[in-house]
């Protein structure tokens, strides 16, 4: 948001006006469930993808045999009951430096499909809302398993991938020691489905 140059060509936000009224200008455009809070000078050649050191993304899946209501937009639905204990067990081969061209769309246009995770957690708790918590005679009860996995960077879909095949581990589809062999492959056919969008939220970037 700032020209650091000697001229001011029209681009960014003079540094001399401060941060506080550009905070004001753009909260003022804002629709009412999304607010800035702090703004910060960024150099002209600033990129945004390229100058990223971390991000952090979740994928919430809504494990019921009913269909969520509240959560209908933010997370899967999963109607499968699924073991999250095995699924922090798989969750733990993710983390360090690997190759995760298994864990990657075909097409991702990337050089190298290898990153870094620098941690991958599943916790599991039951919906907030009292009417999705309540199994109405179905054969387990409701809950919410959250993943969340931060790293140095993330291949096309890879969240979404990672997130279904931590899935199938639950489901006991895929056991928490494949998770080794899997990556070594490097065969996309090998991981578990790519799950949809619902579910999938970027939490943090880290600059």
């Amino acid at each position: 948001f700032t020209t650091t140059g000697d001229a001011n060509d029209g681009r960014g936000w003079p540094p001399e006006r401060g941060t506080l009224p550009l905070l004001r200008a753009i909260n003022s455009r804002m629709p009412e469930d999304v607010l800035i809070t702090e703004v910060a000078l960024a150099p002209d050649h600033f990129d945004p993808i390229a100058h990223a050191q971390a991000k952090g993304y979740s994928y919430t899946l809504h494990v019921s045999p009913h269909r969520p209501l509240w959560s209908r937009r933010s997370a899967f639905h999963a109607w499968h009951a699924l073991d999250a204990e095995a699924m922090r067990e798989a969750a733990q081969h993710l983390v360090g430096e690997h190759d995760f061209e298994s864990l990657a769309a075909a097409g991702h246009g990337r050089l190298t499909t290898v990153r870094t995770i620098f941690d991958c957690t599943v916790a599991s708790a039951r919906p907030d809302d009292p009417v999705e918590a309540d199994p109405a005679g179905g054969d387990f009860e409701p809950r919410h398993v959250r993943i969340d996995v931060s790293g140095n960077g993330f291949l096309y879909n890879m969240v979404r991938i990672l997130a279904g095949t931590l899935m199938e581990v639950g489901r006991g589809k895929i056991q928490p020691t494949d998770i080794p062999d899997i990556l070594a492959a490097k065969d996309r056919r090998r991981a578990g489905p790519t799950l949809p969008p619902e579910g999938l939220c970027l939490e943090w970037i880290r600059y």
